[in-house]
């Protein structure tokens, strides 16, 4: 810190030197009385060089202070900033993870590791309801999650993918437009809930694939996903760029 206070303090006295030396030798002509339009130009010099030297103290100091830095906090940084650079490919990536390994439970007890399949099973049950009716089936055994959560991270997913070919040229819409995408989903998540715990009877049709309940929970998992491609994605975009 003392040294960035004799750095400003050099900035202040070589910005004193030039509104000293445009003031009072114009051409180095001795003294003078300054005109308005002298100090004025005096001033403006004394700002930008003000600048200049801000920037130089900017650097300096952070290139001292990277240069303390323990090995392992670089290297943590430089993670960092890696991410933030490539936030879109960590984020498809972690979806794709957390939406394939549902999958892998029902393939996993029909080739024979049943115990594997019921961690896979077990890891999501604190996150979905998991109910048989309200799920898909492969080989005879049923996916870890949901048909909603299905369509949910699969569409996030393909959001992801469809951004990352025009994240160049797509700006965010208004959020009020992705709120109204979104409140499908709140509405008919909401009222599942509200019937499941009351035992109302509001849902009739079944839940089965290709019932009303099933392509409600396609379609309203869907228009959130847009919702999100359309008004977070480009924010994110934007707003890391400027972090990394």
């Amino acid at each position: 810190m003392f040294y960035v206070y004799e750095q400003r303090k050099s900035a202040k006295s070589y910005g004193s030197a030039i509104i000293f030396q445009t003031l009072h030798l114009p051409g180095g002509a001795g003294l003078a009385s300054p005109t308005r339009q002298e100090e004025t130009e005096a001033r403006e010099r004394l700002s930008r060089s003000q600048a200049a030297w801000e920037g130089v103290i900017c650097y300096n100091f952070a290139m001292e202070t990277a240069s303390s830095q323990p090995g392992w906090a670089t290297q943590l940084e430089r993670g960092a900033r890696w991410c933030l650079r490539h936030w879109l490919l960590c984020l498809n990536t972690l979806v794709l993870v957390y939406a394939g390994l549902p999958w892998l439970s029902p393939l996993a007890k029909w080739s024979g590791h049943p115990l594997l399949g019921e961690i896979l099973f077990r890891l999501y049950t604190p996150l979905c309801h998991q109910k048989p009716e309200r799920s898909f089936f492969v080989c005879g055994h049923q996916v870890a999650f949901c048909h909603r959560c299905t369509a949910l991270y699969a569409g996030i997913f393909v959001a992801g993918a469809l951004f990352g070919l025009v994240r160049e040229r797509l700006q965010p819409v208004s959020l009020r437009i992705g709120a109204l995408l979104a409140l499908p989903i709140v509405l008919d998540g909401g009222l599942h809930m509200i019937n499941d715990l009351l035992g109302l009877g509001l849902r009739g049709g079944g839940d089965a694939i290709g019932t009303a309940n099933f392509w409600l929970r396609m379609i309203t998992a869907l228009l959130f996903s847009l919702a999100l491609m359309l008004t977070l994605f480009p924010r994110l975009e934007r707003d890391l760029k400027v972090m990394a």
